[in-house]
C-alpha cells in the first residue's frame, strides 16, 4: 500500500460511481476499488491508478478498531468499505469525499473533514438502535429479524 504524501482526500465508492466529474485525484481503499463493478469506470479507476491521480491506502487495524468500536457503540451499520475509508481519512488525517449520511455521522465525532455530493443540513451526531415495529423490542445491534415475533427489524434514530 501506498503512503499519503501529497493527496489530501479520500473517496468513497458513492461519490466515484455517481460524480459526474470522474477525474478524482486522491486515495481510495481496496474494498472500494472492489466495489466499482462498472467495466467501463473500472477501466477509468485503474488508469488513474496507473497514472497516479489515484492510489490506494490501507489504514493500520489500530484505526479499524477504533472507527468499529464508535459504529458498535452508535449502532451506526457501517460496512467494511466505510470502516476502511474512516479509518484511513482518521489515520492520514484526509478529506472525506462522500454522501453516505453514516459516515459523515462519524467523521462529525472524529472531526475528520468530509464533503458529499448532497449536502446535508443535519449538522447532529445520530445515534440508532434497531427496533421490532410489531412487539417493540429494542436492539443495540443490527439483526434481521425479531426474536420474540420474528418480524422484521427497523433502524431507527434515537
Amino acid at each position: 500500500m501506498t503512503e499519503p504524501k501529497n493527496f489530501t482526500r479520500i473517496y468513497d465508492t458513492n461519490v466515484i460511481l455517481h460524480s459526474l466529474n470522474i477525474m478524482f485525484e486522491g486515495y481510495i481503499t481496496p474494498c472500494v476499488l472492489n466495489e466499482v463493478k462498472d467495466e467501463i469506470l473500472r477501466e477509468v479507476v485503474r488508469g488513474l491508478l496507473r497514472n497516479g491521480k489515484l492510489k490506494i491506502l490501507d489504514a493500520s487495524d489500530y484505526s479499524k478498531r477504533k472507527i468499529e468500536k464508535i459504529n458498535k457503540e452508535l449502532a451506526n451499520n457501517l460496512s467494511q468499505t466505510d470502516i476502511e475509508i474512516l479509518a484511513a481519512a482518521y489515520e492520514y488525517n484526509l478529506k472525506i469525499m462522500t454522501s453516505d449520511f453514516a459516515i459523515q455521522n462519524i467523521a462529525k465525532i472524529l472531526n475528520i473533514p468530509y464533503e458529499g455530493l448532497v449536502e446535508s443540513g443535519d449538522e447532529k451526531i445520530n445515534k440508532f438502535i434497531y427496533v421490532c415495529p410489531a412487539c417493540e423490542k429494542v436492539y443495540k445491534t443490527y439483526k434481521k429479524f425479531c426474536d420474540a415475533c420474528g418480524t422484521e427489524i427497523i433502524k431507527k434514530k434515537v
